[in-house]
């Protein structure tokens, strides 16, 4: 490999690939954060559950930084913390403690989550969290399921607070046609 070829390989690792934003548009998404962490702490402690968990916090960057994401619409946020919770409840039942339950609790929410168009990334930390060992089953399900309803419900209120328009133009639609070619170069009719 060449000097400049290094280099640029190198260059290529930083390049920026969202779109830039506005500074009130980035500070109303802070304070949707900030704001997101407080209404889930005080939560917490009101129901002596703990509600503020690390995935949830990777879902509000999503909600409030890149609200027109697929991976921040509501029935995402809903039903990939539901599929984790219970797929991962089941297989932790059967394998308490077990790293071999997290990864397949893990692999098949993967296959759930795409099959099913809902797929919301910080939804796949739910298996990690049950085999560290940081909360029984019951706990883990009910803090998820909680903490899971205020992000959708805010990612309802979201979508009625100005600015409501997509911050990052070159965003692909929500909705595909039928005959839409996906990224691995099969159709829905194969």
């Amino acid at each position: 490999m060449t000097g400049n070829s290094l280099r640029n390989t190198v260059a290529g690792l930083f390049v920026r690939h969202g779109s830039p934003v506005s500074p009130i548009y980035a500070a109303k998404a802070g304070l949707g954060v900030f704001a997101t962490m407080i209404l889930l702490g005080l939560l917490s402690e009101s129901v002596e559950l703990t509600v503020l968990i690390a995935p949830f916090g990777a879902s509000a960057v999503l909600l409030f930084g890149h609200p027109a994401s697929p991976l921040a619409q509501p029935v995402n946020i809903a039903g990939s913390y539901l599929l984790g919770v219970v797929l991962t409840c089941g297989h932790m039942a059967w394998f308490p403690g077990s790293s071999l339950a997290a990864a397949l609790s893990l692999a098949i929410l993967m296959i759930l989550m795409l099959m099913l168009r809902i797929t919301h990334p910080p939804a796949g930390a739910i298996p990690l969290i049950a085999v560290s060992g940081e909360a029984q089953s019951i706990e883990m399900a009910l803090a998820v399921i909680l903490g899971a309803s205020v992000l959708t419900a805010l990612a309802l209120l979201r979508r009625t607070v100005p600015p409501r328009s997509n911050p990052d133009p070159g965003q692909p639609e929500l909705v595909q046609p039928a005959s839409a070619v996906f990224d691995d170069g099969v159709s829905p009719n194969d």
